[in-house]
């Protein structure tokens, strides 16, 4: 019985028709499967919609943010000073604006 989960193999070992009892156990098991299954699907597609203006949104805020940290960073990557990251997201989302 490797493998198999301590609820369900305790009552096949312990009975007269484990056949049976395995069969019986395993249906339960693919019916649990099968609406976890479903319940994950439905959920990723729900998510998945994403209006078009939302993505462009996405995408202007995406490159705001890369010139709001071009223009706060230092070469080597630290702040520049008196500078923190809330400053670069302010910033950016100023820049998605203009944009």
């Amino acid at each position: 019985m490797a493998g198999v989960p301590l609820p369900i193999a305790l009552p096949i070992a312990m009975d007269d028709n484990p056949v049976e009892t395995t069969a019986i156990a395993l249906e339960g098991v693919t019916q649990l499967f099968s609406e976890g299954r479903n319940k994950i699907s439905t959920t990723v597609k729900k998510a998945a919609k994403r209006s078009r203006s939302a993505r462009a949104a996405d995408k202007k805020l995406s490159k705001a943010f890369k010139m709001a940290n071009a223009r706060y960073r230092k070469k080597d990557g630290s702040l520049r000073s008196n500078r923190t990251q809330a400053d670069i997201a302010r910033l950016a989302h100023k820049l998605r604006k203009k944009m």
